[in-house]
């Protein structure tokens, strides 16, 4: 769950400081762990790690959701953080997913073009005059 410099240990850490500082009425405490966490948690989004982070952050609050509940309004901000994420996450995912299919049905375009060209110059017997072509159609695949 970690990231390679810390910060995925960091922020589970200071969610675990909130937790026992709620449970035992330490107030400061907690402000100090809300305000390190929240610091953590925007650098965080901009790691590699971070979608992995939160799939395994909600599995663990599902499966825990008492927990979420015992250490109060920090937990509710966590999933508002969370959801937050994700829908921006969702559009930038989708986003890209969209240009990819774009790139390979321009790809696919091309082939069978090039394919069509190859066939017709197969039935005509001018193949040896295609080898160019065939490097061209495998360069696409």
């Amino acid at each position: 769950m970690a990231t390679a410099d810390g910060t995925g240990l960091r922020l589970l850490n200071n969610v675990q400081v909130y937790a026992i500082a709620e449970k035992y009425f330490i107030e400061r405490l907690k402000g100090v762990a809300r305000a390190k966490f929240q610091s953590q948690a925007e650098s965080l989004m901009f790691v590699n790690e971070f979608p992995e982070i939160i799939r395994q952050f909600m599995d663990l609050a599902v499966k825990r959701l008492a927990t979420i509940v015992e250490i109060g309004e920090f937990g509710l901000d966590i999933l508002r953080e969370t959801v937050k994420y994700r829908e921006g996450w969702v559009e930038k995912v989708t986003a890209a997913l969209k240009k990819k299919v774009k790139k390979k049905n321009e790809q696919m375009a091309a082939i069978k073009t090039r394919m069509t060209r190859l066939v017709k110059d197969i039935k005509e017997d001018k193949i040896s005059d295609n080898r160019g072509e065939i490097t061209q159609i495998t360069r696409l695949l």
